[in-house]
């Protein structure tokens, strides 16, 4: 790890969710004020988000393969896991498909939300520079995820403040939330089940730069723009990993593991005093 970088991991983790939320809260009011400025804007935004997860996501797995056995098969279960759950609740056609429903989308945004602040937990953890990289493409594509959930709820019926405030919950607070269950059960866990979380995350970002995020680009003004966009976001991504490795000869340390060792060892300390 970074040894320029000692933030406490899961305080970093949360930081970065939290700011997520602020995004996707921007996105909203954006939205609300500049309907047409917000649709134009966000598929740019979701091309830079993409090049940086799709590059982070090769940069992690060869490390993800280094920490468990099976690694590959771990990353297609993460990406399928995603792959799934949206395809089973589309929140592109949601709003057509269930006569005006609400849920759908809600739940769909929703859920992925929180499982990409489960994402923020589980990097920070394994490697936070490379989570850091990460962070940029996972903020950025909750402005678009602000937008899309507010303006699918408004198409299935609900008033502006309802929808709003629906948004708001679906697309940022569960952000935050996801990170704070991952601070919470990654550090009871072994090295061996650890590896497996971070190959599913690994596969969980491909998912949303490949697959996820392709919906917004196509929907892209000038879509020659949002393609230079994925390629800078992949470009710098690949400089900024590139860069990280030469300089730390893939040392990487497990705060989280150390934090529950230190935890044992001081309730070993009690015992024995008492």
């Amino acid at each position: 790890m970074n040894a320029a970088i000692n933030m406490d991991t899961a305080t970093a983790a949360l930081l970065a969710s939290s700011l997520a939320a602020l995004v996707a809260t921007l996105g909203l009011v954006v939205v609300v004020f500049r309907a047409g400025f917000a649709e134009r804007f966000s598929p740019y935004l979701a091309s830079i988000a993409a090049g940086l997860l799709v590059a982070t996501a090769i940069f992690l797995f060869p490390e993800a393969i280094e920490s468990v056995n099976n690694a590959p098969v771990y990353v297609l279960f993460g990406y399928f896991i995603l792959f799934t759950l949206n395809r089973t609740f589309d929140s592109s056609n949601a709003s057509a498909s269930v006569s005006g429903s609400a849920i759908p989308p809600l739940f769909a945004i929703g859920l992925h939300s929180l499982i990409d602040g489960v994402e923020y937990g589980v990097l920070f953890s394994f490697d936070i520079y490379s989570a850091i990289i990460a962070s940029f493409g996972l903020i950025l594509h909750e402005f678009a995820e602000g937008v899309v959930l507010y303006v699918l709820l408004r198409h299935a019926g609900l008033g502006k403040a309802t929808a709003f405030l629906l948004a708001f919950m679906g697309a940022a607070l569960t952000t935050p939330l996801g990170t704070l269950l991952a601070n919470y059960f990654i550090v009871g866990l072994d090295d061996a089940s650890f590896g497996i979380v971070t190959s599913m995350a690994v596969g969980a970002l491909l998912y949303v730069g490949t697959t996820h995020l392709i919906d917004h680009l196509k929907d892209a003004p000038n879509r020659g723009i949002s393609m230079l966009l994925y390629l800078v976001g992949m470009l710098l991504a690949g400089v900024l990993g590139l860069l990280h490795h030469h300089g730390d000869g893939h040392d990487h340390h497990h705060d989280h593991h150390d934090h529950a060792y230190e935890l044992q060892e001081k309730d070993q300390d009690v015992v024995s005093l008492s």
